[in-house]
C-alpha cells in the first residue's frame, strides 16, 4: 500500500489508490480506501469504464495496472471495489451473449473474486484535447483511446503486436485478459454508472 501512497502523491490520480494487503494491518487501512460511506468522485461525463479482474487482484498487479494507465495520459476519476455475484456479471456482460464464445467464461471470471471499477478520463494536458470540440466528440475521443492502450482482446495478439498494452503487458488468455474496458462510445458513461450508481448503493460493494 505504501508504493500506492507514493504513486498517487507523484500523479495527478484523483480518488483511491490500492494494492493487495499482505497482512492484517494492510487488509484494514485497504478497506478503509473503500467504505461505503464514501461519496463518488465520478464525474459521469466524458469517461469510459475499465474493471480491473479478479486474476490481477489475485496476482497483487493492481498498482502496476493503475501505475501503467495513469504513465499513459489517464486520470482515474472514481474507483472503488465490487463483488459482483452471477447475475450482475451476466448483466453487466450482456451485450457479449452470443457474439463472443467465451461469453460463460467470461460471467464466471468476472464473479470468481473482487474487481476494482473505475471511471477513466483523459488527463487535461495529456492530449491538448480541443474545448472547441463538441462533447460527444470528447466522449467518443476518450473511450476509443481508452480502448486502444488496454489492447486487443486475445491476450495472444495483444503480447505478439501491442506488448505494451494493458492486455498486453498484464493479461494472460482470453480470459483473464487483465481488464474490461467500454467498447463502445455511447457504453462509456452508462457503464460507469452502472457501477457507480446502481451497484455502489447495493450490497456488490467491497468485495474483498
Amino acid at each position: 500500500i505504501s508504493s500506492i501512497h507514493k504513486l498517487i502523491e507523484s500523479s495527478s490520480f484523483v480518488g483511491m489508490g490500492l494494492a493487495c494487503p499482505s497482512d492484517a494491518d494492510e487488509a484494514k487501512l485497504f478497506s478503509s480506501f473503500f467504505s461505503t460511506k464514501r461519496l463518488t468522485t465520478a464525474t459521469y461525463e466524458e469517461c469510459t469504464c475499465c474493471a480491473i479482474k479478479p486474476h490481477i487482484i489475485k496476482e497483487k498487479l493492481v498498482g502496476q495496472v493503475l501505475k501503467n494507465l495513469i504513465s499513459n495520459g489517464f486520470v482515474v476519476s472514481a474507483i472503488q471495489m465490487f463483488k459482483m455475484e452471477r447475475a450482475a456479471a451476466a448483466e453487466f456482460l450482456e451485450v457479449y451473449d452470443g457474439v463472443v464464445p467465451e461469453y460463460r467464461e467470461m460471467v464466471d471470471e468476472m464473479c470468481s473474486g473482487p474487481i476494482v471499477a473505475m471511471e477513466i478520463r483523459f488527463k487535461p494536458t495529456s492530449l491538448r484535447i480541443n474545448n472547441d470540440i463538441s462533447a460527444e466528440k470528447r466522449q467518443q475521443r476518450v473511450v476509443e483511446k481508452f480502448r486502444d492502450h488496454a489492447g486487443p482482446w486475445d491476450v495472444n495478439i495483444a503480447k505478439e503486436l501491442y506488448p505494451r498494452t494493458i492486455r498486453g503487458t498484464f493479461g494472460r488468455d482470453r480470459i483473464r485478459n487483465a481488464v474490461h474496458c467500454t467498447d463502445l462510445p455511447k457504453d462509456g458513461i452508462i457503464e460507469v454508472e452502472y457501477f457507480f450508481k446502481i451497484l455502489a448503493s447495493s450490497s456488490y460493494v467491497d468485495g474483498w
